[in-house]
């Protein structure tokens, strides 16, 4: 098939000769045509040479083959394999055996030349057509190399990986058939267990011929394969095929079954987008907005636009779904701010006059008379304030900048429902998102009530607003200055009485808290006297003297 498939190009390649003959003499007169008169004489004279150089050669081999020297009269293939005379005597080497075996390693050799140095003297001239030929050639032998090896891959290599799979020949070959299991039935399970991983993993490509048990060093078919040009063989075996178009059709169903669960998804959140709360529409776009990816979410907002302006939407998206909104390049910075309005709407409700006096008024009238409106104005101011302490920190970093402006009603309200650490988030500003004047706002706003308390003197005030603060932010009132010029925050008469042990000894304990600071605090605690400053917890003083306990965790 690799010859004919020669012959074919050399049909052709005369036809396109013919065609273009002019260019053989143009280049006797014109000197820029001199290279492809060149190629063109090349190509001819390749094409004429190719069948009969082929021919010649064929009959050759033809002849050597049908001559008496090469049949040889006294071996045979018995005498080569077996090793035996025709009297069934033992004959070591004979040499009508060897004749026979250099015989045929001659003759192939010869029939692969005939094929090379045909091949090399059909290609001369144009790189097309040599390119052409080993194209054709590349393709005869896969069609017929490769097809073979197909055929057996489904016929063998199916029995084989059957066989190789069979539990009870792998028992009988382990020695766990039951009681007819024996030596003699063991080996023969073995072989035919041995045989059967052998066809299941061969390629019965003949490109991938090698010596039995020699396979690395005896590449004889793959020699052949390049040396003629008929395409490397193939590498897997059916196992391995098998495996693969099993993977691939998991694969595809797996494409299937992800662009059927995004579809279901876009559809339950576009028919929960305006859904009443509680819904089974709002409930189904809740699930499905948990499935799917920030690029998902993204690609669906931008087939679906009005979910830019839904508040159930907005209010059921991950935060790291806001935020590849945020960023996405597909969005104006118009559509963006829809989304994030959307999303903060709630919180407005903490600085809303009538919703605000509405929740006074609703709790002053005790909780078991209350009307179903009542609860609902409780409820409405209590979820905003909610709201707000549970803000990320990248929800902090895209909420309206008039939210840190103590100018305005809405900061000093929202300031003040923050929690510690979202405070300190915005303080410290990691990522550079919030200006100085913001920063340096939330803190003065954070600490005004504080610091309104201890310039009123009253206790109880001043109590309620120390209760408000985490370990870390007592800790910092140890460097804070209060409302006396000079005296810390930690230090003020007030706040010593609001101490207690416990609150004494995580301090002692927060990494921010130095030995000096720790001996500072005990020895106001204490007073001049050293028994206690007036209003102190008198069980706080006595932890403090004790040996065992105060003395040694918050030490002087």
């Amino acid at each position: 098939l690799a010859v004919s498939a020669m012959f074919v190009v050399r049909y052709l390649t005369l036809l396109i000769l013919l065609m273009l003959s002019p260019i053989a003499y143009m280049g006797m007169a014109l000197p820029f045509m001199k290279g492809y008169a060149s190629d063109w004489w090349k190509s001819l004279n390749g094409q004429l040479l190719f069948a009969p150089i082929y021919m010649i050669m064929t009959l050759i081999i033809l002849t050597l083959m049908s001559s008496e020297g090469f049949i040889s009269k006294e071996g045979n293939w018995g005498n080569l394999i077996t090793n035996t005379g025709q009297a069934g005597a033992v004959a070591v080497n004979s040499n009508g055996s060897i004749s026979l075996l250099f015989n045929f390693a001659v003759i192939i050799g010869l029939v692969i030349a005939s094929l090379v140095i045909a091949k090399k003297t059909s290609t001369e001239g144009s790189k097309f057509i040599s390119q052409a030929t080993g194209n054709l050639t590349k393709f005869a032998g896969n069609t017929v190399m490769g097809g073979g090896g197909w055929l057996g891959r489904k016929s063998l290599g199916y029995i084989g990986k059957s066989a190789a799979d069979s539990a009870a020949l792998q028992e009988t070959a382990a020695g766990k058939g039951g009681r007819g299991t024996n030596f003699a039935s063991r080996m023969l399970a073995r072989t035919a267990l041995g045989t059967a991983r052998v066809s299941r993993d061969a390629t019965f490509d003949i490109r991938n011929a090698s010596v039995p048990g020699l396979p690395n060093i005896t590449p004889l078919g793959a020699y052949m394969a390049e040396t003629t040009g008929v395409g490397k063989g193939g590498t897997e075996g059916y196992r391995k095929e098998k495996e693969a178009s099993d993977k691939k059709k998991r694969d595809k169903e797996a494409l299937y079954t992800a662009e059927l669960t995004q579809s279901q998804a876009k559809r339950d959140i576009v028919a929960g987008k305006d859904a009443v709360v509680g819904s089974p529409e709002y409930d189904a776009m809740q699930k499905a907005l948990a499935k799917m990816s920030d690029k998902q979410t993204e690609t669906l907002v931008a087939g679906n636009r009005e979910l830019l302006t839904s508040l159930n939407f907005a209010n059921n998206i991950s935060v790291k779904q806001l935020e590849a909104l945020n960023k996405s390049d597909q969005f104006s910075d118009e559509e963006k701010q829809k989304i994030k309005d959307k999303r903060f709407e709630q919180i407005k409700t903490i600085h809303d006059p009538a919703a605000l006096l509405a929740y006074t008024t609703a709790s002053a009238v005790p909780v078991g008379v209350r009307t179903p409106d009542q609860i609902a104005d409780i409820k409405r101011v209590d979820d905003a304030r909610a709201k707000v302490r549970g803000l990320s920190d990248s929800e902090l970093e895209m909420i309206d900048p008039a939210y840190f402006d103590t100018r305005r009603p809405e900061a000093l309200e929202f300031i003040s429902q923050l929690t510690g650490k979202q405070a300190e988030a915005i303080t410290t500003d990691k990522n550079g998102k919030f200006t100085s004047t913001q920063k340096d706002n939330v803190k003065k706003q954070r600490i005004k009530p504080l610091m309104d308390a201890l310039r009123s003197g009253v206790a109880v005030d001043v109590r309620r607003e120390i209760r408000k603060a985490d370990i870390k932010t007592m800790v910092g009132y140890m460097k804070l200055d209060g409302p006396v010029p000079g005296q810390k925050i930690a230090l003020d008469p007030n706040v010593l009485r609001t101490y207690n042990v416990k609150t004494l000894q995580r301090m002692a304990l927060h990494e921010n808290m130095t030995d000096g600071d720790i001996s500072t605090l005990r020895t106001a605690i204490l007073g001049p006297t050293g028994t206690g400053a007036p209003g102190v917890d008198p069980a706080t003083i006595a932890w403090l003297l004790d040996a065992n306990k105060g003395i040694l965790e918050f030490p002087a």
